[in-house]
């Protein structure tokens, strides 16, 4: 599970650092190759579409920046790759079998501040009962309902890296207790307290809200299910994180027995989901569309400045992604 950004240090010399060419693909490729003429003039820009990189490209670029990892660059000279998104799992296990060192960054931005505000806009709809409140209208019935109390309220978040850490930050200035879920139980300052993934009592059996920003690698695929939801009883549940972290048949069960009493999926297994998904029409689950945090050229920019400042000098960029942990 994920502590904070931990990277993969990538050696002074090696040619990541004398970037001078990037390819540019996906629907934000125009305006982030705009943006980058005005700041990195001697950067010199390709958009692409998306899809198999041509023989000449694969020998043209040093670097490529896309959403999607691009079929043939085990076959280029690529030696860095920028994601413009923060989740990295399409691109991880294919950079990792690339027979060269190949530096992976990704975009975080501003999403921790975007995902936070999400994750508390539904909590506050929840607490509040405004679906209940909508249904009491639609059927002309005017009754006051009594409201979870946030003051004290457990707030359990899966993941305390940069994600969590302001998941946790907005929870907690609505008046939640936060407990912070990581690998290995390390404390955050962000958080109320902290434990170790391994610890079967790492989540609080009273949590009133269950956030899951995990990312998502071999130890995290399908880790969310009955085990841990069976300890709970009335829990909202949002996922933020990874749709494939959760095991989707066990959550259903969950909510059937009451573990859950709501849950709220940003992400799911398979995106756009099947016409004869269970979720689409199950009276407690809130589905969305991958819209808590949406990248845009800006941010992608910006992250892209920062690591290539960080290259060109030999330092280790920030959001640098460690190829054997998976983020």
């Amino acid at each position: 599970m994920e502590d904070t950004l931990i990277s993969q240090s990538p050696d002074a010399s090696m040619p990541a650092r004398n970037i001078r060419r990037l390819l540019v693909s996906g629907p934000l490729a125009g305006e982030v190759i705009m943006l980058l003429g005005s700041s990195h003039p001697s950067l010199e820009t390709r958009e692409i579409p998306q899809g198999p990189l041509s023989d000449e490209d694969l020998q043209w670029a040093d670097a490529y920046t896309g959403f999607q990892l691009p079929d043939g660059i085990d076959r280029s000279r690529i030696v860095w790759v920028h994601a413009m998104s923060a989740g990295v799992d399409t691109m991880v296990p294919t950079l990792r079998e690339t027979p060269r060192t190949v530096l992976l960054t990704r975009t975080v931005g501003d999403m921790g501040r975007k995902i936070g505000l999400y994750v508390l806009t539904h909590v506050l709809a929840d607490t509040h009962r405004l679906a209940d409140y909508r249904w009491q209208q639609a059927n002309h019935e005017w009754r006051r309902l009594d409201a979870t109390c946030m003051d004290g309220a457990i707030a359990t978040v899966l993941g305390t890296g940069a994600i969590g850490a302001r998941v946790a930050e907005a929870l907690q200035n609505a008046g939640f207790v936060t407990c912070g879920v990581n690998r290995t139980g390390r404390e955050h300052p962000s958080f109320s307290h902290t434990a170790a993934a391994a610890d079967p009592e790492a989540v609080p059996r009273k949590t009133t809200v269950l956030v899951n920003t995990l990312p998502l690698t071999p130890e995290t695929k399908g880790s969310i299910g009955m085990t841990l939801f069976g300890r709970l009883q009335g829990t909202l549940f949002i996922n933020v994180g990874r749709g494939a972290s959760v095991v989707m048949d066990e959550l259903r069960h969950a909510l059937e027995l009451g573990h859950l009493r709501r849950a709220v999926l940003d992400v799911l297994p398979v995106e756009p989901p099947s016409a004869d998904a269970w979720y689409w029409e199950h009276p407690q689950v809130v589905l969305t569309p991958h819209v808590s945090a949406v990248t845009d050229a800006e941010e992608v920019v910006h992250a892209l400045t920062s690591a290539l400042n960080d290259l060109r000098a030999g330092l280790e960029p920030r959001d640098a992604v460690d190829l054997k942990r998976g983020y």
